[in-house]
């Protein structure tokens, strides 16, 4: 998504864009919000679903469902390092583009995700999301990006509403703002 929302920022269709970060940014000028620390997402019959924190090291036997570079290759560049880094090197099985359908396998017990923690707030009954020791390592930077230069009025006004309310809203309601829906 990121990715997409970028391309569409520099070929101007969007005026603004909430993207993850680490991303490819050149030409943008890019105002970080927040960081999403990760969290892993298990099924309840997991033999570590009881813990309350895990590390990567507790996870390495299990299959992880991860996601292809080319959705945000420079994120998925810095999580390969943290990888390297602890000597993580479980199994791997394509992500699913849908989350539900993503929540599902794992609820089957097929692997593990390793997930934004607001999006814990996908309830489902046998998932159990778990507090993750190297969480912020693998963290998603949230930011706002848009075209270097002047802004349009829509677009300041946008940019200073989400800035002031990043502490009282939840993370995963994400607002973009389009030259073709004023």
């Amino acid at each position: 998504i990121s990715m997409q929302s970028i391309r569409d920022l520099n070929a101007g269709t969007l005026d603004v864009a909430i993207i993850g970060l680490p991303s490819r940014t050149a030409g943008l000028t890019v105002e970080h919000i927040l960081d999403e620390p990760m969290v892993v997402g298990m099924s309840v019959r997991h033999p570590a679903a009881k813990r309350r924190r895990l590390t990567l090291s507790n996870l390495a036997r299990d299959n992880l469902y991860w996601f292809d570079r080319k959705q945000n290759p420079a994120y998925h560049e810095h999580c390969e390092r943290v990888f390297a880094r602890l000597r993580f090197k479980p199994a791997r099985m394509i992500e699913p583009a849908d989350y539900h359908i993503l929540l599902s396998l794992v609820e089957d017990g097929r692997g593990i995700a390793l997930i934004p923690r607001s999006l814990q707030a996908v309830k489902r009954s046998g998932i159990v999301y778990k507090e993750l020791v190297e969480g912020e390592q693998l963290g998603i930077g949230v930011a706002l990006a848009y075209q270097a230069g002047e802004l349009s009025e829509m677009v300041a006004k946008f940019v200073a509403f989400l800035k002031e309310r990043v502490g009282t809203e939840n993370p995963q309601d994400v607002l973009i703002v389009s030259k073709d829906h004023p």
